[in-house]
C-alpha cells in the first residue's frame, strides 16, 4: 500500500516488486571477499581496489535502478527487506541514502498472519506448524529467525548500534497511520525523501502486478486494492498480546506507547 501512495508522485518510480538488488550486493560482496585474486589485488594496493569495490556497488545500483526508472523520475524506490541490516554497508556505497520502515502493532500483525492462515487452511506453512496452536504459532513466528522475529530484531540491533546521524536516514511509517490518515502521512514521508509536495489520493491506487505468492508458500498473499480499506480489527488471546507487551517493551515504548498506560 505503501508501495502503492508513493507511485502517485510523479517524480518517484516505484514499481512496487520486491527487488533482488540487495541480494545481487550482498552475494556480489560475499563472492569478492574469498576470492583469491581480488584479495591478491588488496595485498599490493588496498586503497586503489578498495576504492574499485565501491565503484563497482555503485555501479550496481545505478544499472539496476536507472534502467527501471522513467527519465522524468528523479526518486527511485527499491523494496527489500534486507536493507535494515545492511544500513553500514550502505551507507558506504552512498552516504545519502534515505530508507522508509514499514511498523505495525505487533497484536494485530500476528492477528493478520492467523487470518491469512485461516484462509489458506488447506495449505500448510513450509515450516511445519501449521497444526500448531495460535499460541505456538506466535511464539514460532515471533521467534529467532521467524518470519516476524527476524525484522523486529533487524530493527532493534539498528537502533542499538548506530550513532544519531544514520538514525536520521531511517523513517518509520506505521500501518495504522497510513490507513486512518494517508494524506498527512505521506505529506511527511515525501519530506522526508526529499519530494515535493503532492497530495496522495487514497481512492485511486495504483494497481502493480501481483507478486509470485507461490515463493511464500502461497500463505503471504500479496492482495492490492484500488483503494485504502478500513482499518480492520483482529482478535487474538489476551495471553498473546501481553506476551507480545512484555517481551517488546521497547517496541511499544518507540512506536506504540499508548498501548503501555
Amino acid at each position: 500500500m505503501l508501495c502503492q501512495l508513493l507511485a502517485q508522485h510523479p517524480s518517484i518510480s516505484c514499481d512496487g516488486m520486491t527487488s533482488p538488488l540487495f541480494n545481487m550486493l550482498e552475494r556480489t560482496r560475499v563472492g569478492l571477499s574469498a576470492d583469491d585474486s581480488f584479495l591478491s589485488r588488496l595485498d599490493s594496493a588496498f586503497n586503489q581496489n578498495y576504492a574499485r569495490l565501491a565503484a563497482v556497488y555503485k555501479g550496481m545500483i545505478s544499472g539496476w535502478l536507472d534502467s527501471h526508472a522513467d527519465e522524468h523520475k528523479s526518486i527511485v524506490v527499491d523494496k527489500s527487506r534486507g536493507w535494515l541490516k545492511a544500513v553500514e554497508f550502505l551507507r558506504e556505497i552512498d552516504p545519502d541514502f534515505k530508507m522508509i520502515v514499514c511498523i505495525r502493532e505487533l497484536g494485530q500483525l500476528f492477528g493478520s498472519v492467523e487470518s491469512a492462515h485461516r484462509k489458506t487452511a488447506l495449505l500448510g506453512f513450509r515450516d511445519g506448524m501449521s497444526h500448531h496452536s495460535s499460541d505456538e504459532r506466535a511464539s514460532q513466528l515471533f521467534g529467532t529467525g521467524g518470519v516476524i522475529g527476524d525484522p523486529i530484531k533487524a530493527i532493534r540491533d539498528f537502533r542499538a548500534d548506530v550513532g544519531d546521524q544514520i538514525k536520521a536516514r531511517v523513517y518509520y511509517v506505521a500501518y495504522e497511520a497510513l490507513v486512518s490518515q494517508p494524506i498527512e502521512t505521506m505529506r511527511r514521508v515525501h519530506e522526508f525523501i526529499g519530494a515535493d509536495p503532492n497530495d496522495v489520493n487514497p481512492e485511486e491506487l495504483q494497481m502493480f502486478e501481483r507478486e509470485s505468492d507461490s515463493h511464500y508458500g502461497m500463505k503471504w498473499p500479496h492482495e492490492t486494492f484500488s483503494s485504502i480499506k478500513e482499518l480492520k480489527r483482529h482478535v487474538i488471546s489476551e495471553e498473546v498480546q501481553r506476551t507480545l507487551l512484555d517481551r517488546y517493551a521497547w517496541y511499544y515504548e518507540e512506536f506504540y506507547p499508548s498501548f503501555l498506560l
